[in-house]
């Protein structure tokens, strides 16, 4: 949210005034005229990064800002799934278009082949730094391209191939990686470039000052930057409302204001404290937190609730085997994982030790972990009715009552499959796939039988049946003749909209009990004037329906 809101204040700033700014000007007598000595680190700093006690007017400006995107952001999930698509469709658009426009038009192609021929731009790669920051930035890029997959993906990718979806997002973050460092590099010009916090924000003021670019590309570039972020925090932002729907239903727009303005506070809090609270998120606390993270749910996965187990899943969803180039990724991702950032680790301490300089924020990310793992065990124990402890700790390791497919019939066939598994070997299994389909399609043709009733237009307002009725097998005797002249058991009359005034004698009838005469489904004779429909779950779309 920082960025997105220093790209639109620049655009402001830029778009309503001169370039390079007024207040980041600085003039010397050179023997080639006045030249400008202020670069654009210095520009950032003395602007909109300066301290409050500085420049008070500047940080008020940003408030104003990070309140509007907080609060205008999350208009554009209002309808979450629907919404997201038509965000995510339009803002592509204009990224792709907005960077082919950049790299046609300020790209050096010179700059890209000295950078990949020159010796020296590789020797960073025996350095601990750029590996890990590179699987950071992978983690990350993960996460907002598909981290929404696990607390969202059913209602986002219910009839794609999981296989496919975790292959293509692979591909995009490694094409995106590439090209995003290439698109850059090629425009940033020649010299030494800025790692810092905001490093792309500054090579693309500097590049437009020492370019002499006119005012419309760096408009371009930051709008570039801008509606990247705004995708970021859609996709970060989808799951939380999507949870807060599941559980506060209509009422999950009231929390998500809510967390706005929690949101709104601590992005302005951290941003009255300067950049360097920023950089030790940035550069220790997320880092660290992204790969313990990912490893922690890998080994709850793989190795706790059991490679086997997740295989026999995946096939039961996809109907085929999982390949076995799949199984050793999962092996050995932590061991990747633990490696690289132990490397850095053992360089980062290094470098502090020798220099006088203290990990606080590192050490308090240790005891935090520690502290949320030590609590959710504790709460994981505690809801387990079990004896003992003992029993309890070990219940807990255990997948939840609930895990597996929502759906009644899918869940069925899920938990049969399983335990015939169970009871193969682990290198011998089977899933009936076609019988499961077969048996869904089944189902939800005879669901969806009720919507191809005609309901306007029944002929017996009294006597229409609705045709999703399951018929049974128990009759009831048709010689007992209390049971002759009424309907079926728990069926539910309609009553057209264009039915006429009742009777007088009619209009306070109490409604009788339809009981079947013959069996479940049968004809109902019985008369009533109140009508209801039971809460019942529509399972083809997860709702509660109620009707009066």
């Amino acid at each position: 949210m920082v960025y997105i809101a220093l790209s639109a204040a620049y655009m402001i700033w830029i778009g309503k005034g001169t370039f390079p700014l007024k207040d980041c000007t600085k003039l010397h007598m050179t023997p080639n005229g006045y030249e400008n000595k202020m670069n654009a680190s210095e520009c950032f700093n003395s602007t909109f990064l300066a301290p409050f006690t500085e420049q008070p007017q500047y940080l008020g400006v940003m408030a104003i800002l990070i309140f509007v995107l907080w609060f205008f952001l999350p208009i554009m999930l209002y309808r979450l799934h629907k919404s997201l698509k038509i965000s995510l469709v339009i803002l592509a658009a204009i990224i792709i278009t907005v960077a082919i426009v950049l790299t046609v038009f300020l790209s050096d192609i010179n700059i890209l082949s000295n950078m990949l021929e020159s010796c020296e731009h590789w020797s960073p790669l025996s350095e601990p730094y750029i590996w890990h920051s590179t699987l950071v930035q992978a983690l990350l890029s993960t996460q907002i391209v598909s981290g929404y997959l696990i607390s969202a993906g059913g209602s986002l990718y219910r009839h794609s191939d999981v296989r496919w979806t975790s292959t293509f997002a692979t591909i995009t973050n490694l094409l995106s990686g590439w090209l995003s460092v290439f698109l850059w590099q090629s425009i940033g010009g020649e010299g030494i470039k800025d790692t810092s916090f905001i490093a792309i924000l500054v090579l693309i003021y500097q590049s437009s000052v020492s370019e002499k670019r006119t005012k419309e590309w760096p408009l371009l570039a930051f709008g570039l930057v801008l509606v990247s972020g705004i995708i970021t925090v859609l996709a970060l932002l989808f799951p939380i409302y999507d949870k807060l729907h599941r559980l506060a239903g209509d009422y999950w727009r009231i929390f998500a204001c809510a967390s706005s303005a929690l949101g709104t506070a601590l992005t302005v809090s951290v941003l009255a404290q300067g950049l360097d609270l920023a950089a030790v998120l940035d550069e220790l606390v997320i880092p660290v937190l992204a790969v313990f993270t990912t490893i922690v749910e890998i080994v709850g996965f793989v190795f706790i609730y059991g490679w086997f187990y997740l295989t026999v899943d995946i096939h039961f969803i996809t109907g085929s085997r999982l390949p076995w180039f799949w199984l050793m990724t999962w092996w050995s991702t932590p061991v990747l994982l633990m490696g690289v950032t132990g490397w850095w680790l053992r360089s980062l301490l290094r470098v502090t030790m020798d220099q006088g300089q203290t990990l606080w924020p590192l050490g308090g990310v240790f005891v935090g972990i520690l502290v949320v793992m030590v609590v959710m065990a504790a709460v994981a124990v505690a809801k387990e009715e079990q004896f003992n402890l003992l029993t309890k700790i070990a219940s807990a390791f255990r997948p939840s009552r609930l895990w597996g497919p929502e759906e009644p019939m899918s869940r069925y066939i899920w938990m049969s499959q399983r335990f015939a598994n169970e009871n193969n070997s682990e290198h011998d299994y089977n899933t009936d796939t076609k019988t499961f389909n077969h048996i869904i399609n089944k189902y939800h043709d005879k669901c969806n039988e009720i919507y191809n009733e005609d309901w306007l237009h029944s002929t017996d307002i009294y006597q229409s049946t609705p045709k999703a009725q399951t018929k049974n097998d128990h009759n009831i005797k048709n010689e007992n003749p209390l049971y002759n002249d009424v309907g079926a058991i728990y069926s539910i009359p309609t009553v057209s909209t264009i039915k006429k005034k009742k009777k007088a004698d009619e209009q306070f009838r109490s409604p009788n009990i339809c009981i079947a005469k013959g069996e479940l489904g049968g004809p109902v004779n019985c008369n009533c004037n109140r009508h209801f429909q039971l809460n019942v779950p529509d399972l083809r779309n997860n709702e509660v329906s109620t009707s009066l």
